[in-house]
């Protein structure tokens, strides 16, 4: 359950603690019932076909094998038998970039978290598509790196944000707003891949803040999750079928067969529903 309240030139640096910044030029299991029991929170608005690798410059890169320790090698895998307090409204007053940044001490520079003392089943970056929501960026920051420590995830946060010149309009002539959710989501994921050796991908609409810490953070091995299927601001029902915006998660062979988000919606909505018609036929989505 959740509450809701191009020119691609890229380049990545650390804000603070709480994120890294990528600037650009359903839960779901075997038991279907377990839809009923995830909600979200919307935070609502503010005032303020070779897609995948369409605009984005290739770049070589090695990725050196990590020798692992031998103190590593004694460690166990992390353990997801935890306490969670469950079900709550999130309390968002007071929230702005200082405060998440205060709340996440454990949180190291560009956004990163893993445990000690246990091996994580996987490398998850959470990519978030971002423009003018600073207030509800700090509060998904700050809720979503404390349920991912609390989880034991090894994980980063990204920020994705489309590039647009000083004084540019957010609509084109036509009227259409010129912000590219599904771009903007495929060039973070392809920068992202030259960072580190991530395997799960988390893509996190930003008005987005879960309501229960029992919602599981992570990627099945070869299905599509679709964590944000109830959300407050529609009652907790799920509209239609084939809704699956807000959260989603993709083991990477997943994501890279279906070829990522569609690079022809322009403003917001549209990329999600072409999702899930690339995921339907090849039987890739849990709902």
């Amino acid at each position: 359950m959740f509450t809701n309240k191009v020119k691609c030139q890229l380049f990545v640096f650390a804000v603070f603690l709480c994120l890294t910044y990528v600037k650009i030029y359903h839960i779901a299991s075997n038991d279907t019932d377990m839809r009923q029991n995830i909600k979200y929170t919307d935070l609502g608005e503010t005032d303020n076909e070779t897609d995948l690798n369409k605009g984005v410059t290739e770049r070589n890169m090695i990725i050196s094998q990590i020798t692992v320790s031998k103190n590593l090698q004694q460690l166990g895998p992390c353990n997801e038998n935890i306490t969670f307090e469950g079900r709550k409204k999130p309390n968002l007053k007071n929230i702005n970039m200082a405060s998440a940044i205060s709340r996440n001490p454990k949180t190291k520079m560009g956004g990163r978290w893993k445990p000690n003392g246990c091996i994580p089943k996987e490398k998850i970056a959470v990519i978030i598509p971002y423009r003018d929501r600073e207030q509800h960026l700090a509060m998904v920051l700050n809720f979503v790196h404390l349920l991912l420590q609390k989880q034991n995830r090894d994980y980063r946060i990204f920020v994705v944000e489309q590039f647009t010149t000083i004084g540019e309009n957010k609509k084109n002539k036509l009227g259409v707003d010129n912000f590219n959710k599904g771009s903007v989501m495929n060039a973070g994921y392809n920068e992202i891949r030259k960072i580190d050796n991530f395997n799960c991908f988390i893509f996190h609409d930003v008005d987005l803040i879960p309501e229960d810490d029992r919602i599981p953070y992570s990627c099945d091995s070869i299905n599509v999750t679709h964590l944000s299927a109830r959300v407050d601001t529609l009652q907790y029902r799920i509209v239609y079928e084939g809704l699956i915006g807000g959260v989603l998660t993709f083991p990477i062979n997943v994501f890279n067969r279906v070829n990522g988000f569609s690079n022809r919606f322009w403003g917001y909505g549209g990329e999600d529903d072409d999702m899930w018609h690339r995921l339907v036929p090849k039987n890739r989505l849990f709902s």
